[in-house]
């Protein structure tokens, strides 16, 4: 009857870090990060025609800053979905390192009895 000990000194080890845990009940869970959307292809101005009028030079940069807004948009929430896989990533990490503590603790509980 060595194991029950062990076993109740894992899941008491373990309890205390499930507050700061990605663990789940039933499984490891998925990252919870929102990939951005992408940018609306239609939204890429097509280049004006040679020897443009100012009207239509106009109407061009407006649509390429129409672009750049939006892609400048896309690139922060890229940033933003990559800062948060990178906060699941360490938190996995770190779910790890105490799981690993918890059962190392336990095999030695198990190997001193």
């Amino acid at each position: 009857m060595r194991i029950l000990p062990a076993i109740i000194l894992l899941a008491s080890a373990a309890l205390p870090a499930l507050a700061q845990s990605n663990i789940g009940l039933t499984q490891y869970p998925a990252p919870k990060c929102a990939v951005p959307p992408p940018v609306d292809p239609a939204l890429k101005p097509a280049p004006p025609p040679d020897n443009a009028t100012e009207a239509q030079a106009g109407i061009y940069n407006s649509r390429v800053r129409a672009y750049n807004t939006a892609m400048r948009a896309h690139n922060d929430g890229v940033k933003a979905y990559a800062d948060c896989v990178q906060g699941y990533i360490a938190a996995g990490k770190a779910d790890i390192g105490r799981i690993q503590a918890a059962l190392d603790a336990a095999v030695a509980a198990a190997n001193s009895q």
